[in-house]
């Protein structure tokens, strides 16, 4: 019965990801220890085009971007003048709000997937990575009426970070450069992209 079960909220997931090419929206994120304690707060915007392409801009506290094109991934702190770029193969499983970007086959392969309907219209979907790998033990997803709404992220210690998306789009038009960001010539540059 479970499996049965696991089957049908991977179809569910998928069906529901699958009509998502893109997707923008604000969010606040909020960290807790594994007490549940609040640790602190963040607030920035993000975008996503599928496959492979995101952008997690971080304003507060402190401005942090992180931009991946399906081959590398950029991690620029504003703040210490400092970018990393690495392969975005070294990342999988470590940066679950990217596995949005990933194909829904990809996203399949990689959880076991179980879903709880919270009302008519709202619907939780949890994700254990199937390997013991990953920093995270569990990744939730929080869709009213087929719109992501919300993020759960636990990791192998028990901290949480939660994310509140806010105004999301649903498949707005985004232009390639999103996906680029302009470095300044001051900056120091760990690494080098692929």
């Amino acid at each position: 019965m479970s499996l049965f079960a696991s089957q049908t909220a991977e179809m569910h997931l998928a069906q529901i990801l699958d009509a998502y090419q893109s997707y923008q929206a604000k969010f606040v994120q909020t960290s807790y220890d594994n007490n549940g304690a609040k640790l602190g707060n963040s607030t920035g915007k993000m975008a996503l085009l599928r496959p492979g392409y995101f952008r997690w801009e971080t304003i507060t506290p402190t401005k942090q971007i992180i931009v991946t094109d399906s081959k590398n991934i950029w991690i620029y702190d504003v703040d210490l003048e400092q970018v990393t770029i690495e392969p975005m193969k070294k990342h999988a499983g470590e940066a679950p709000a990217v596995l949005l970007t990933d194909t829904t086959d990809e996203i399949v392969k990689t959880f076991n997937i179980s879903e709880e309907k919270t009302s008519s219209t709202g619907l939780w979907f949890t994700l254990i990575p199937k390997t013991k790998e990953s920093l995270y033990q569990e990744v939730r997803l929080y869709f009213i009426n087929k719109r992501l709404e919300q993020m759960i992220l636990i990791d192998s210690l028990g901290q949480k970070i939660a994310v509140q998306f806010i105004t999301p789009n649903i498949n707005p038009k985004l232009p390639k450069n999103t996906f680029q960001e302009k470095i300044p010539k001051d900056v120091d540059v760990i690494g080098k992209a692929i």
